[in-house]
């Protein structure tokens, strides 16, 4: 019931950008493809909110399928721009390696990526870089988002992950629901990854994960998701 009326708003924007209705010009393209995009940060917001719920009271089974981490990562980079140019930021990617096809959950894990990216947005400084990195680490996959911030407690590091956990830099965002790090850290975990926050020099905070070797397309058949 939350999510239905946002999933219509969202398929009729995406049929008005591709002018069923009547040709648009640039300006009318990218007020609707704004919109669009601010109606998936919402749904992104609740789906949060009811994973919370169900990581905490019932088993999540994933869904596997083979994907590419890099293009996954490059569509939320580019979906997620709109929001870094309203802070004067710019989004650098930089990858390193060859095999970044996977096996897992793969819209979980671009929920995770989004998470990150938007959190990195949310609190990074105005008129800064966001560095998204991805490589290949121990033979599995190291992906990690780098960006300018004011300064983090060692406390409210230690408790980023926890649900319903803000820091003080939350102060900043009165709309902080303290569920998308614990959600995200829910969904590499049942990938049997590890997900880390760590604060330092030059205030440059990094949120990242690392995948076992298990989720590389070459090991995937003896690699098995579960909770």
């Amino acid at each position: 019931d939350l999510k239905s009326p946002l999933f219509a708003q969202i398929n009729i924007l995406n049929s008005l950008l591709r002018e069923e209705y009547g040709c648009l010009n640039p300006e009318q393209k990218e007020m609707l493809r704004l919109s669009c995009e601010s109606c998936r940060y919402m749904t992104n917001l609740v789906t949060n909110i009811l994973d919370g719920y169900r990581f905490k009271n019932f088993a999540i089974k994933p869904v596997c399928e083979e994907f590419n981490l890099f293009d996954v990562i490059n569509s939320v980079c580019a979906n997620n721009e709109y929001l870094a140019r309203d802070k004067e930021q710019k989004i650098a990617l930089n990858f390193s390696g060859e095999n970044f096809c996977i096996y897992g959950d793969k819209l979980q894990i671009e929920r995770v990526i989004f998470n990150l990216l938007s959190n990195a947005i949310t609190y990074g400084l105005k008129n800064s870089v966001i560095s998204v990195e991805l490589g290949q680490k121990n033979n599995g996959i190291h992906f990690s988002i780098s960006n300018k911030s004011r300064f983090i407690d060692k406390k409210d590091l230690k408790n980023l992950f926890n649900q319903f956990e803000v820091g003080e830099n939350s102060k900043y965002n009165p709309l902080s629901t303290g569920l998308g790090l614990y959600v995200s850290k829910k969904i590499i975990d049942m990938h049997h990854g590890k997900i880390y926050a760590k604060f330092g020099g030059d205030n440059i905070y990094t949120v990242g994960f690392y995948l076992p070797c298990g989720v590389l397309k070459k090991n995937i058949k003896n690699y098995n998701v579960s909770l």
